[in-house]
């Protein structure tokens, strides 16, 4: 590691320890939002502390715009997630207190270069990673770290005014958010943002006409009930990747009856989240067109498959039945899995 390099590293570690010291997971409220908007950005990136969405320890989300925050403050209160693994579709720079089996192996290596690997086995340490939607959780790049510098930076420099001021972050929410902006002479000041409305624009899922033809074709297998989920597949990364590792997905089911399980490729994300899901009807064509026909009852669970199936509902009188577990295509999942190791 270049000297340059490490000293950019050391630097965030010594950031993040000193907003940690405030423990500010411990008195900010759910609704204790804010902006910071360097000068060369086109829109504010939001603060987000919070200490419920793994297991009760800390993390920091630095979210990439509007859309970002508004699809994390509707996905967190919805009950129903659009998919499992919904947090990685949300563009963000994030610090997670992680122990050494949370770890990939490119940030151990890493602690390890820095000198800042725990020194037990159930030691939490910072972990600083960059979310891209389609990909895989990943180190962040020298321009991300340079931003990770600023926005830790300014990040503190709130949570010790607020620590004064409880009500510095609502005195104008839900109307306005605080955004802490740069100016063209690269000065910070205080600004009072319209929250923007969200739009939820969704995944569009195509179903072309020949793929509806010949869904239409299929044989309706009355008696056959299958466990469905086309769901993130958990690809080892290779030991060292030279590039960001993208996302892959599956398509799984299970029958209930024999237990037998069905599944297609993986399937990357790197051309975007909604080009992966529109690969989606052609493989559950082929797996239904194997299993003899169209199953009389798909059991599914998550938002957006759900969504799926219902738009499918006119064309086969299948019946589809959400549920929010689905046991039997959990474990046969785990036996697939295990066959790969």
């Amino acid at each position: 590691m270049k000297t340059e390099e490490k000293k950019q590293w050391l630097d965030l570690y010594h950031k993040i320890n000193e907003v940690m010291k405030l423990t500010p997971w411990k008195w900010l409220r759910p609704i204790d939002l804010f902006g910071i908007q360097p000068a060369e950005k086109d829109e504010p990136i939001f603060a987000w502390i919070d200490k419920r969405l793994l297991g009760g320890l800390p993390c920091l989300r630095f979210l990439l715009g509007w859309n970002a925050i508004n699809e994390m403050l509707v996905r967190v209160q919805s009950p129903q997630k659009p998919v499992a693994s919904w947090l990685l579709e949300i563009p963000a720079l994030e610090v997670l207190f992680l122990t050494s089996k949370q770890q990939y192996d490119f940030e151990q290596r890493l602690l390890k270069q820095l000198g800042k690997q725990p020194s037990a086995e159930n030691e939490c340490v910072p972990i600083f990673r960059s979310i891209r939607p389609g990909f895989q959780p990943w180190r962040p790049d020298p321009e991300e770290r340079e931003l990770f510098s600023v926005l830790l930076y300014q990040t503190l420099g709130v949570l010790l005014r607020t620590e004064q001021n409880k009500e510095l972050l609502t005195s104008h929410f839900p109307e306005k958010m605080l955004v802490v902006r740069q100016g063209e002479d690269g000065k910070w000041r205080d600004t009072w943002e319209p929250v923007r409305p969200y739009e939820d624009k969704g995944i569009a899922v195509r179903l072309p006409s020949f793929f509806i033809q010949q869904f239409q074709q299929l044989r309706l297998l009355s008696q056959t009930t299958v466990q469905l989920d086309f769901l993130a597949a958990p690809t080892p990364l290779p030991r060292y990747p030279r590039k960001r590792p993208p996302f892959h997905n599956l398509l799984f089911f299970v029958d209930t009856k024999t237990e037998k399980y069905f599944h297609g490729p993986f399937i990357s994300g790197e051309n975007g989240i909604e080009e992966m899901w529109n690969q989606l009807p052609f493989y559950l064509l082929t797996l239904f067109q194997n299993l003899g026909g169209c199953p009389g009852t798909i059991e599914v669970k998550g938002e957006r498959i759900t969504n799926f199936f219902r738009a499918l509902e006119i064309y086969l009188p299948f019946k589809l039945v959400h549920r929010t577990q689905l046991q039997l295509l959990d474990d046969a999942l785990q036996k697939f899995y295990r066959s790969l190791a």
